[in-house]
């Protein structure tokens, strides 16, 4: 009888320590706002002036990307804007700085669940973001523009990963030219925005230009330059 005992008083101690250490197993740690918003994001709304798509990217560095695309009422054409932006969250107090204009906005977020956030704006309007699958956002690759503001023209550029790019320009500033230009970039700052320095390997001359890239969406800006131009892959 007494080793009977001992042996159901050593059974229930084991078991009772495997529950524990399944328990504790089970445990995890919920994540932070901060690590729920990376990822990607998109939202669309439709208002009297048109209908308007947005995408915007998280990475863990602090940076964003946002990509806007408007369809005004009664057009079939498309506007589009690219922008990039570093972001911090400190509580639902959300600061975003433009790298570009190095314009700074803090609004509040909110974060409905793992699959939906919420933005309010200090101008009274809120963003509702719906998280969508994984998508490349990456400078490397075949970009094309058109603008048709005075006349067409069109620009196209690679990026490859060794750091050479070549560019096709055709009729810019309404010139009737094509232009070939190829060389060397050096990337100066961030990952999805930043500043590009191109060396012409002909001339071997120096051009910078500002960058944003947002899936298959860039802006390119180069100095000295009164407008942008987008480009899509």
């Amino acid at each position: 009888m007494k080793n009977l005992l001992l042996l159901f008083t050593i059974f229930s101690l084991t078991a009772c320590t495997s529950s524990d250490d399944d328990s504790s197993a089970d445990t995890t740690t919920p994540p932070t706002a901060a690590e729920t918003i990376i990822g990607n994001w998109t939202t669309q709304f439709t208002e009297s002036e048109g209908t308007t798509t947005g995408r915007i990217t998280f990475i863990e560095s602090g940076e964003m990307s946002i990509c806007i695309q408007v369809t005004p009422t009664g057009s079939d054409e498309t506007i589009s804007s690219v922008e990039g932006k570093t972001w911090t969250l400190d509580g639902d107090q959300f600061t975003t700085t433009d790298t570009l204009e190095d314009e700074t906005d803090t609004d509040t977020l909110t974060i409905n669940n793992q699959d939906s956030i919420s933005i309010s704006r200090t101008d009274g309007e809120t963003l509702n973001l719906t998280r969508v699958d994984a998508y490349e956002t990456s400078l490397i690759g075949d970009w094309e523009g058109t603008d048709t503001e005075n006349c067409i023209s069109t620009v196209q550029v690679s990026f490859t990963n060794s750091n050479t790019y070549s560019s096709i320009v055709t009729n810019m500033d309404c010139e009737n030219e094509v232009t070939n230009v190829g060389g060397t970039f050096t990337r100066n700052s961030g990952t999805l925005s930043g500043t590009l320095s191109f060396v012409d390997e002909i001339s071997n001359e120096t051009n910078n230009a500002y960058y944003a890239v947002q899936g298959n969406a860039m802006l390119l800006f180069f100095e000295g330059s009164d407008d942008g131009f987008v480009l899509f892959k």
